[in-house]
């Protein structure tokens, strides 16, 4: 039914206006930054330090030279330029300290030998900023400060002019949580079940591939749901995936995990995707377990000759949910209550 109704779009488009499909937001994930001490265009003397604040934890790994950098008399450029140059390594911020607060709120910067007077910094704060749910910053941030010429010149200098201990609010800021960003009540989806499996890639299977589709009521929240992988042989759960806190059914419909390419924990070949992470289903016969955040069995299938009804973990594995060993390129996905076919066109969030 999917494969149809894509080639009747397909088709439709052809014939007129192109129309643009509505992805699914992912905008309660990501991190945005709510502020930056020194704030743009601000002047300060030599002893003052940068602090970047964001409205989500971030990963400290990822807080460092690469993805927070203050740079020395900076020429302005386009946006795609310095993100090209800093991943090139044309660009390089000063030598520092960087540091997260307690609360994954903050993060700080402390030249080594002070910022040099009369001199102009510029601070970037690239997409390489990751929570630790893998969601990063979706643009390239810019501000500019600048440094008095010399302390002396403190007791003349305009009122803008403001030492580390007089910035406003800094420590205060840095350690406070944020306001939430205001947001309908969660509330788990009334309906929610697995969707499509695309299992068995053509060429390698742990290269960033293969998805888990999940279908339910649009902006559902599936917060610390788990998807189990159970071998078909002998009933062991061999994987066990924890969706993000957080995370919600989009407002398509759908909810799509997708494999991370090998060697990474944020990259993907999925075209359409909401969490990221390391995962191989086995080819059939296996099972697929899906539960709530309180550990009730939600959905459950299985796929080729499995003969167990139960997993290790004591919950069915097949039931009357049966689907055939698809295999290499295709996906299985519902067409029907319990019903699964193979898909020649995998299509995730579709």
């Amino acid at each position: 039914m999917k494969n149809i109704i894509i080639i009747f779009l397909l088709l439709f488009a052809s014939c007129g206006p192109a129309q643009l499909i509505s992805l699914p937001s992912l905008s309660s994930n990501v991190p945005k930054i709510v502020s930056v001490v020194p704030k743009d265009n601000a002047t300060v003397l030599s002893k003052s330090k940068v602090s970047v604040i964001f409205t989500k934890e971030v990963d400290p790994e990822t807080i460092g030279p690469g993805s927070v950098l203050v740079v020395e008399n900076l020429e302005d450029a386009p946006l795609d330029t310095f993100e090209d140059d800093v991943k090139n390594g044309d660009i390089k911020g000063v030598d520092g300290d960087y540091g997260v607060t307690d609360n994954g709120l903050c993060a700080t910067f402390e030249p080594l030998s002070g910022f040099v007077p009369g001199t102009q910094y510029t601070v970037l704060v690239t997409r390489d900023v990751y929570t630790k749910d893998r969601f990063n910053l979706q643009q390239l941030y810019v501000s500019r400060f600048s440094v008095i010429k010399t302390e002396a010149e403190t007791d003349e200098a305009p009122a803008q002019v403001l030492a580390e201990e007089e910035l406003p609010g800094i420590d205060d800021l840095c350690e406070a949580q944020p306001e939430p960003e205001p947001e309908e009540t969660a509330k788990p989806p009334v309906e929610l079940y697995l969707n499509e499996i695309y299992y068995d890639a053509p060429d390698a299977d742990t290269n960033g591939d293969l998805f888990i589709e999940l279908k339910g009521t649009p902006l559902g929240d599936v917060s610390n749901y788990k998807i189990i992988l159970v071998n078909g042989d002998d009933g062991a759960a061999y994987t066990t995936i924890t969706l993000p806190t957080g995370a919600k059914i989009g407002e398509s419909g759908f909810y799509v995990v997708a494999d991370a390419k090998s060697g990474t924990t944020n990259q993907t070949n999925v075209p359409i995707y909401d969490f990221i992470t390391n995962f191989d289903p086995q080819n059939g016969p296996d099972g697929v377990q899906l539960l709530g955040k309180n550990g009730q069995l939600t959905d459950h299938l299985c796929y080729g000759d499995v003969t167990l009804e139960k997993a290790q973990n004591g919950l069915p594995i097949c039931g009357e949910t049966k689907a055939p060993d698809a295999p290499a390129g295709s996906s299985i996905e519902r067409t029907g209550e319990g019903i699964f076919i193979v898909s020649d066109l995998p299509s995730p969030g579709m």
